[in-house]
């Protein structure tokens, strides 16, 4: 019987890191604490970071080199847009399976790796597994807040119908990049579907997803393996900052929402037209200065639902009586 390092490479984790020396070493622990049967290796590559982190992946692949394997830039990939930083990942990548975390997150699970490689090898039909995601402050305080958020209903095995339901319909983020790990011979498929179908998304990881159901099923592991950590001054974080990136973002998601529904002869029409609309609902809002009167419109009233009434009655209180909003916000942090 062949040892572990002897055996052939399952997965390759893959880990795009910029400026995020703060957190990364919570990260990387993630990956060198995992307990598999399995060899598996994590590609860890630096994206011309101006902080520690350059210094902090080279401890760890020092101390690590059969997990650990470090890509360093000397010029940033990301800000390109041309496709690099993709580019790069793929051609490092040598497992049967990949797996996703980005430097600012971490995994929770010991046994993410294997409980994800048990799944899909036991369970070939399905492309794409992922578990449950727990959200943190940017200085690691756990919020208290899952997603799914609501999965009692769902079973193990997911289809398209099932994801496009939750996500747009219901309008619950079911799974975080951080927790998916897919067939690597769909790499080459979702390269080539972000040249077309996929061209205007502006968000990578529901395009990994949709990929995965495009040609299977995914499985659902019904365990927290991840916290990922709001705003740490990612994507999500300067979209937050800067409304007419927002709006942009909510445009192309438009766009990315109808060339999907074309490419799957609107087989998921009702639930992708859904997404449309809370675009349109959004820009309205972000457009009128977060005017959130805009949520009480009837047409906009399912998205107003989504929000839930804590967070509805103060955003609008923020709207029509802003200082006493701020008052109120400045008492509960306090607390």
């Amino acid at each position: 019987m062949q040892n572990k390092e002897q055996q052939p490479l399952m997965v390759t984790i893959r880990c795009t890191v910029f400026n995020h020396e703060r957190y990364l070493r919570e990260c990387l622990d993630g990956f060198v604490m995992q307990k598999t049967n399995f060899k598996f290796e994590a590609i860890v590559h630096d994206d011309a970071s101006t902080d520690g982190s350059a210094a902090i992946i080279k401890e760890y692949a020092e101390k690590y080199p059969d997990i650990i394997k470090p890509i360093y830039e000397t010029e940033n990939q990301y800000s390109k847009h041309d496709g690099s930083l993709g580019r790069i990942m793929r051609e490092h990548t040598h497992g049967k399976y990949v797996a996703f975390c980005e430097g600012d997150d971490y995994w929770t699970d010991p046994l993410k790796l294997q409980k994800q490689v048990d799944a899909l090898e036991n369970n070939p039909e399905c492309k794409i597994c992922f578990g449950i995601t727990e959200t943190m402050t940017a200085d690691g305080k756990p919020t208290g807040s899952f997603f799914p958020s609501s999965f009692e209903h769902i079973g193990n095995t997911i289809t398209l119908e099932d994801f496009c339901r939750e996500q747009f319909t219901h309008g619950q983020w079911f799974g975080h990049t951080s927790t998916f790990m897919y067939s690597k011979s769909l790499d080459d498929i979702r390269n080539q579907l972000l040249k077309t179908v996929f061209k205007d998304f502006p968000y990578g990881d529901i395009t990994i997803v949709l990929t995965g159901f495009l040609y299977g099923k995914g499985y659902f592991i019904k365990d927290t393996m991840s916290r990922y950590r709001l705003n740490s001054g990612g994507f999500n974080s300067m979209m937050k900052k800067n409304t007419d990136k927002a709006i942009t973002v909510e445009n192309k998601l438009i766009l990315g929402m109808k060339a999907f529904d074309e490419y799957t002869e609107f087989k998921y029409h009702e639930h992708l037209q859904n997404r449309i609309q809370r675009s349109e609902c959004i820009k309205e809002y972000l457009s009128g200065g977060n005017n959130a009167l805009v949520y009480l419109k009837p047409k906009y009233w399912k998205f107003a639902k989504m929000l839930g009434a804590k967070s509805l009655v103060l955003m609008i209180l923020q709207t029509v009586m802003p200082g006493p909003y701020y008052f109120l916000k400045k008492k509960l942090k306090g607390h």
